[in-house]
């Protein structure tokens, strides 16, 4: 029987149908069917982008970095992450797996007086010599593994079967005992919450995990005095429900950003078309570069954290239609930052604001809908709320338009005063029961109503014809 290809058209047919995590791995993991994959139109729910990991709709794609070759025959551990110990955001290694943190500190481990040292635990002394400090670290392992063996020796004298809120009790005693005294092994009296074996086997078990964390953290100082260079590589690592799989390994550079960003534009650039109903990007510590090369079409946007609205100009695709909602919620905004065709021309735009900078951000919007949520700003306690009623009134702001203000933060009385001073200030302002009116150009007029119970303000310019 004779068999032939499939022609172009035919595969072009048969990934349009194909699930898009799967067609995702195929552009990961295929160089040759990339090219075709990436011809067809790709179609999401949900993309979100996150610092080191992406969501595709309920599949998460996560980017950790891994050593490779540790010591004590121990499988290939993560390095970056959070430090469980003493909870440190750890992006980058050096060639010895030294924490980023450190090597910006200049090598220097933290420590001292009153501050958290690798361990998360506090020194009562002032050690100023990093090589003091590592010193007492690995004398601290050493009381660690004094107390781990301490409790393997150490057999429950209660042969009473607890209920599982005592073995709760009893083992969180332990555990809050093992924190406050951290410079001896344990007393008769501290090892006497280990009452039955089911507490006992708990102690056991957090002892051992957090001796082989300490190790790990220690690990990098100690291939540094011995000059070793360990082999590191990031891992892509696809997680669906409990289930965890390294769908990619790439030999790590030293720059995990660039990395990552090399791995997402390998899945998503240089599409033909990408669309999706819900697009986030939230960058919390980490401004991870835009992947390049792509359009991405999609109804809604958040933008969170450190992404900035500039870098995201390149990769909106706007051709077919705007933005139906956009949601910003940025840590440092400047004037210029809304100053986007995408921000323009999006139908309803939410601004979660944090400062007091609000003004110069809002003042030139031409949106018709507009929501902002003001965190810690007191814009409409001041003369700031005032300029903005002001510039409406000059640029004659269309029928239609609506500013909504939640501000949970601010005292009634304050925004009435403002609302009054308003009032005082603008020609033809009438002030009654918390709503102002003024009057405006073409038969139209700005109503704005305060509405204690919602912590709301809204400005809208309505038609008096």
């Amino acid at each position: 029987m004779n068999s032939k290809p499939l022609s172009y058209d035919c595969w072009k047919s048969i990934i349009s149908h194909v699930d898009p995590n799967k067609r995702l791995l195929l552009s990961l993991q295929s160089p040759a069917a990339r090219s075709i994959e990436k011809t067809v139109p790709l179609k999401l729910d949900k993309l979100v982008f996150h610092d080191h990991r992406i969501e595709v709709d309920e599949t998460v794609y996560e980017c950790e970095i891994y050593q490779m070759d540790s010591c004590d025959e121990k499988p290939p551990y993560q390095v970056n992450g959070q430090n469980e110990l003493n909870h440190r955001n750890i992006c980058d290694v050096d060639c010895f797996g030294i924490p980023d943190y450190i090597t910006k500190a200049g090598g220097m481990l933290p420590g001292g007086r009153f501050q958290k040292n690798l361990f998360g635990e506090r020194d009562s002394e002032n050690i100023e010599s990093n090589g003091d400090r590592l010193e007492k670290l690995k004398q601290r392992l050493s009381v660690e593994k004094k107390r781990y063996n301490q409790v393997i020796e150490f057999r429950p004298k209660n042969d009473v079967t607890e209920t599982p809120e005592t073995i709760e009790d009893n083992y969180q005693r332990f555990r809050t005992c093992t924190f406050i005294v951290s410079k001896r092994i344990y007393t008769n009296g501290e090892l006497e919450f280990l009452k039955n074996e089911d507490t006992w086997k708990l102690a056991i078990a957090f002892l051992k995990e957090r001796i082989d964390r300490m190790e790990k953290r220690l690990l990098p100082f100690v291939n540094k005095e011995k000059n070793i260079r360990p082999n590191f590589e990031v891992h892509l690592i696809k997680k669906e429900g409990n289930s965890e799989t390294v769908i990619k390994r790439v030999k790590y550079t030293g720059d995990f950003h660039n990395t990552i960003r090399s791995i997402w534009e390998l899945m998503f650039s240089r599409r033909q078309s990408l669309v999706m109903k819900d697009f986030k990007f939230i960058l919390e510590e980490c401004p991870i570069p835009m992947p390049r090369e792509q359009k991405m079409k999609t109804v809604a946007l958040l933008l969170a954290g450190k992404v900035t609205t500039s870098s995201m100009t390149s990769i909106i695709d706007l051709s077919s239609s705007p933005l139906k909602q956009l949601f910003l919620i940025l840590d440092s905004n400047e004037p210029g930052d809304v100053d986007h065709e995408f921000i323009r021309t999006s139908k309803y735009l939410t601004i979660f604001e944090r400062s007091d900078k609000i003004l110069p951000l809002i003042l030139n919007l031409v949106h018709q809908t507009v929501e902002i949520n003001l965190l810690m700003s007191n814009f409409l306690t001041n003369e700031d709320f005032v300029s903005l009623i002001r510039r409406w009134i000059e640029t004659n702001k269309p029928v239609g338009t609506c500013f909504t203000f939640k501000d949970c933060g601010s005292e009634e009385e304050d925004i009435i005063q403002v609302i009054s001073f308003a009032c005082e200030q603008i020609d033809g302002a009438i002030e009654v029961n918390k709503l102002l009116t003024i009057p405006m150009r073409n038969d139209k007029e700005l109503q704005v109503r305060y509405q204690f119970k919602k912590k709301t303000v809204k400005m809208t310019v309505v038609s008096l014809s």
